[in-house]
């Protein structure tokens, strides 16, 4: 232990390297390394690397501490300290691997001051009191894993019924146990190559051709040119002949360039790539072949014996699951360098645990679902041999401690798959990587099946962390809508498994010396109810398909639930349908959706502000429309075909300038969110500076308005400041052809978008054969860069935008359409909506209707050359209403009409008499009613007037309709402000006052937030708090507005209360620091004072009947209501939601 006090002198940033560690006789293990820190307050500190080295000079081991792919973002480090006067310890942990003699670790310090560090120890095995990444594994209990019969559990899900043997299973029953267990290969396979080559048992050195039925001289054609000596885990030694073919293949086309992500490494262009040759390894044919057909026969065999009690079956496939138990240990590891690597696949060294896509199983190469997939394919062979009576048999044939040697074999994936584990605490993207589920899946049915609870504590402690670590506070995933089904529904599947497993009587786990008694996740798992709500239930639009929010397959391409995918069974129509349209918010996502309607009624828009994590696209404040049964504005969703789906051009937003959205991980901002049930729904959001840092002002609102049923329209306004051209973009429907008639005279024709007319065509590249690349075809546009796809906007009309106008989007094809790629409800019959855009403001620049790259194929991974092929066919309308000049300030207005059979909406235009640069008026008209909604500017001082409707507020809808000729219904939505006069009446709120923020807690009521102010006027009653579920803003200073569900408000005394959340807040807060801590995704610290304020709504009912006069008031602040020209008010209380009748 150093006890002498260290001190270094920081200014900004700095890499300090602490004194190195010697290590001695060192084995395999995790290094724990502490120390005391104190310094200069705010000075933040980070794990930044480590090195060890097997001799002197060179560093044999060098490992970067990231939370991210290929980085670290230090503002979401979970290991950092920040500093302040007093001594804190900082843990440390490197998975060190064997034979290290020394080890260096590197800290990364931000700020500005001194710091000292003191009493530096080191812990051999780490530090499991004080884990660095909760649920990660150490060396010394994967070691010791064992398992016991007397704790096998039977799996009946992985013991299917087969009562024939299929024809070409038969002839294993022709030869011997022995011949069958010689025949069996020790040496590992290399890939899938069986569905090109058939092999006979009874003809062992033949290997025939599928396609033409001859035998494969492989060796004839591919002569051996060298061979490789690889080591497996064991130590034993393996020699693989090689044929070296020569190939012509570039770097571009055997690695896939990503912006933001690093190139190859150089060593490892060195060690693998050859710009020559292909290097072939031989045991790709008759090895890999002759295993693929042992490992089915096997699993058959084992089957047909479970079903008809056959010996001679079950004995064979005893054999050769026993061959292969006992040669497992003993394969290397293969794969590929890293997941962006093509053509290229390797042995590696025994402890290189790195490679994330390199395994020892024969098919498969991703470690995390490598280990499901192999540990299954062990187990379907295992559960159905279980008897003792197979075993017995096997051990009398010649093959003692047969049973005992399968565990040990299935033990030995197990292993494998944890030390991977074990080696990424350091890389905790790998180790939470969202495939983890398959993991967990393959390491829970092993331990029930071979009896070791350890591995289920495992399990359990693993999905626990993920739970808490990879999760929003309002419980997203922060990449996509398919990878929250990946992570969530994975993980979730892996746990169906134990629901309810208890641990053997008077069991203590060494991993965390506990006893499991009845398991339920959701007692166990933080966030665990909601968390499967959303992937289970909320996150799909109302008929039942998903929400194409970022990297997300959209029903067209694969059906409903994600998991689909992968399997070829017809969807269930009614899976997750919920049939109604709801307003929802993940506040800390960055997803607003406000909507009514019920079955075909249903109509829904979706304001998306999330920040840029992985798999997230350049779509800040895009719009998406859903209604009646489709997506009428469409977010294309998930893809592997290239970069379109990701740049800003492909979705429903303003482009600046020409150019692609910034990467950026800060979320826009919420200024509003009100949905009352049944009235006038209101979402706005801004990102300015974000998303275009040249963008002083990057903001939206949209407003739904219920009309009548099955009719609602979407107010739509974007302002933008800055840059010197912006272009509103919106996209059709993505699933189907649509006609699309515009009400003006088009002034000029384009081929394309392009500035130089250039189309953007995939034919143009490679399309055939192993040389398909779409990556080169379809690039992925730059962070803040001219984006690549101005060519793909074909077929142009410009009309000049200065007079009011509507473009009608109507399906092309009413009674479906086949077409490459068409999903289902393209070829279906069935009733499809229409959508009808109203035209606004501004009335100048230029409007242009074209078609735009649909991007969504049916099952597209296995029609990936179809798909792009089909690219610029398949289409959809777009429209771009341009604006250029210098240093724009924009406001775009339009109206969405959606529509089931006809359009309802008679005239919709800009009211009189307010200027642009104080907001907005629109009036609406219907057969019956008449909306007027008026919206103003937060930069605007002073109430918004026109003619004798004034507000002093954000957002004022008056929808009046007809009832009979002298009957009237007058509906008025008031949001976020103090006061407005309509229909002969004034009403003055008196709003609630901003509340300090004290501090966050939580008790036995919940999670809540501790104020400081003067609520004394707010009710006591809970039942009557106008807040309750509705949502309250905390206000930090310099950062975006949280919102927050609210439950209740408790008084305390001396102006200090309690709010109570319908959930965790997924922060702390303390005053005197100012400090915010993220203890949800994404973990960052902020400082600064912060506030909660109580959003104020006000929803009126005025109902005349002749000169009879009716008014009801519902409202969440205390307010006065007058008369014109009465001197007295009447006073209007807030009623926790219920109406209130005013006597005038």
């Amino acid at each position: 232990m150093t006890t002498n006090v260290l001190r270094l002198t920081i200014e900004n940033e700095a890499e300090w390297m602490l004194p190195a560690f010697e290590l001695e006789r060192w084995n395999e293990d995790v290094l724990g390394i502490s120390f005391e820190i104190r310094g200069t307050p705010g000075i933040v500190v980070h794990p930044e690397c480590f090195r060890a080295y097997k001799e002197a000079a060179n560093p044999y081991q060098t490992v970067k501490v990231r939370n991210r792919q290929y980085d670290m973002l230090y503002d979401q480090d979970t290991s950092r300290v920040r500093v302040n006067d007093s001594w804190q310890t900082m843990y440390l942990e490197a998975f060190v691997k064997a034979n290290m003699i020394r080890l260096e670790y590197v800290l990364k310090l931000f700020g500005t001051g001194e710091v000292a560090i003191r009493n530096i120890r080191t812990q051999r095995g780490g530090f499991p009191d004080h884990p660095v990444v909760q649920g990660a594994p150490y060396p010394q209990w994967i070691n010791n894993l064992k398992a016991h019969t007397e704790y096998e559990r039977e799996i009946d899900e992985l013991k299917s019924e087969r009562r024939e043997l299929p024809s070409h299973i038969l002839p294993y029953l022709e030869l011997s146990p022995a011949s069958i267990y010689e025949l069996v290969p020790d040496r590992r396979g290399l890939g899938k190559y069986a569905e090109h080559y058939g092999w006979d048992p009874r003809k062992p050195d033949i290997l025939i051709d599928r396609t033409t039925g001859e035998p494969v001289r492989y060796e004839e054609e591919f002569p051996v040119s060298g061979h490789d000596e690889v080591i497996g885990p064991s130590g034993e030694k393996w020699i693989y002949p090689y044929h070296k073919r020569p190939w012509n293949k570039t770097l571009e086309e055997i690695f896939t360039f990503v912006p933001g992500y690093p190139g190859p490494d150089d060593d490892d262009l060195k060690r693998y790539y050859d710009p020559q040759f292909e290097k072939i390894y031989l045991d790709r044919f008759m090895v890999s072949t002759r295993m693929e057909c042992f490992q089915e026969a096997a699993r058959i065999l084992a089957e047909y014996y479970h079903t008809t009690g056959d010996m001679e079956a079950g004995i064979r496939a005893a054999v050769i699951l026993l061959k292969l138990a006992r040669s497992v240990p003993h394969w290397p590891i293969f794969g590929k360098p890293d997941w962006n690597y093509h053509y290229i696949l390797a042995f590696f060294d025994p402890d290189e645990y790195e490679r994330w896509f390199a395994w020892i199983a024969d098919t498969h190469f991703w470690q995390t679902p490598a280990t499901g997939a192999h540990l299954k394919k062990m187990l379907a062979i295992f559960e159905p041999l279980k008897s003792p009576i197979i075993w017995k048999q096997v051990s009398e044939l010649g093959f003692p401690h047969a049973r005992e040697d399968v565990i040990e074999g299935i033990l030995h994936i197990v292993r494998m798959s944890l030390r991977f584990d074990a080696y990424y605490r350091t890389d905790i993207w790998r180790y939470f990587h969202n495939t983890i589920g398959l993991q967990l899946n393959g390491l829970v049915m092993a331990a029930l099946s071979i009896g070791c609870p350890e591995i289920i504590h495992y399990v359990i402690g693993k999905a626990k962390a993920a739970f808490g670590y990879l999760f929003m506070a309002d419980g997203m995933f922060p990449e996509s809508v398919s990878y929250l089904h990946d992570v969530a529904g994975d993980i979730d599947e892996a746990l169906r498994h134990i629901r309810g497993y208890s641990d053997p009587d008077g069991y203590t786990s060494q991993l965390d010396d506990s006893h499991i008694e009845y398991f339920d996740p959701e007692r166990v798992l933080p966030g665990y109810k909601h968390i499967m709500y959303l992937c289970k239930q909320r996150m799909f639009y109302p008929d039942g398909s998903v929400m194409t929010i970022h990297d997300t397959w959209a029903e067209s391409q694969y059906s409903q639930y994600h998991q689909v995918r992968i399997s070829n069974e017809i969807p269930d129509k009614d899976l997750n349908r919920r049939n109604i349209s709801e307003p929802f918010l993940l506040p800390d996502f960055g997803h607003a959706i406000i909507g009514s309607g019920e079955g075909t009624d249903c109509a829904e828009g979706h304001l998306h502000y999330s920040g840029h994590w992985n798999h997230s696209h350049e779509d800040m404040l895009n719009f998406t429309l859903w209604a009646h049964g489709d997506e009428l504005v469409s977010d294309i969703g998930y893809s592997h075909l290239g970069g379109y789906i990701y740049t800003a051009a492909a979705h429903n937003l303003v482009v600046v300038d020409g150019n692609n959205q910034a990467f950026s991980s800060e979320g826009g901002n919420l200024l509003h969110w009100h949905a009352p049930d049944g009235r006038t729904m209101v979402m706005q959001a801004e990102a300015p500076h974000i998303a275009y840092p040249e963008a002083r002002k990057y903001r939206r609102a949209v407003i739904g308005i219920p009309i009548a049923k099955g009719r609602s329209v979407f107010l739509d306004l974007f302002e933008v400041s800055g840059g010197n051209r912006h272009e509103w973009m919106a996209n059709g429907c993505a699933d189907y052809s649509q006609t699309a008639e515009m009400t003006l005279q088009p002034d000029r024709y384009l081929d394309n978008l392009d500035d130089n007319g250039i189309p953007l065509n995939p034919e143009a590249g490679a399309l055939s054969g192993e040389d398909f690349n779409w990556e080169g075809l379809l690039p992925r546009d730059e962070p803040g860069g001219r984006s690549h796809y101005y060519g793909a906007f074909s077929n142009v009309s410009v009309y000049r935008d200065d007079t009011p106008w509507q473009i009608t989007m109507t399906p092309a094809f009413p009674n479906g359409e086949p077409f490459p790629g068409a999903g289902a409800r393209a070829a279906s019959a069935e009733p499809k909506p229409g959508l009808r855009l109203h035209w606004v403001a501004p009335a100048e620049g230029e409007v242009m209707l074209c078609d735009a790259p649909r991007h969504r194929y049916h099952r597209e991974l296995a029609n990936l050359q179809e798909a792009t092929r089909n690219w610029n066919n398949n289409v959809m309308p777009k429209v771009i209403v341009r604006r250029d000049g210098s240093e724009l300030d924009s406001t775009f207005v339009a109206l969405w009409e959606p529509f089931q059979n006809e359009t309802f909406v008679q005239s919709c235009e800009r009211m009189d008499g307010i200027a642009g640069i104080d907001g907005e008026g629109v009036r609406i008209r219907t057969e019956d009613t008449v909306i007027q909604v008026l919206y103003r500017k937060s930069e605007t001082s002073g109430p918004l007037v026109s003619g004798p409707i004034s507000m002093d507020g954000s957002f004022l809808i008056i929808k009046e309709k007809t009832i009979a000729e002298a009957d009237k219904e007058t509906e008025v939505d008031f949001y976020s402000g103090v006061g407005f006069s309509v229909a002969g009446l004034k009403m003055e709120l008196n709003g609630w006052t901003s509340q300090t923020l004290v501090g966050t807690g939580e008790d036995e009521n919940g999670y809540y937030l501790s104020i400081r102010g003067d609520l004394s006027q707010y009710p006591e009653e809970y039942d009557k708090q106008p807040h309750k579920g509705k949502y309250i803003i905390v206000a930090q200073d310099g950062q975006s507005n949280r919102h927050l569900p609210f439950d209740k408000l408790q008084k305390g005394e001396d102006g200090l209360h309690k709010i109570y959340m319908t959930r965790r807040p997924g922060f702390t807060f303390e005053e005197n620091t100012q400090m915010l801590k993220e203890v949800c995704f994404p973990y960052r610290i902020l400082t600064g004072k912060a506030k909660v304020s109580f959003p104020t709504e006000v929803n009126m009912r005025i109902l005349e009947k002749g000169n009879e006069r009716k008014i009801m008031v519902r409202t969440d602040a205390h307010s006065i209501v007058a008369m014109p020209l009465d001197s007295s008010g009447f006073p209007c209380r807030t009623s926790g939601g219920s109406w209130t009748e005013l006597l005038l």
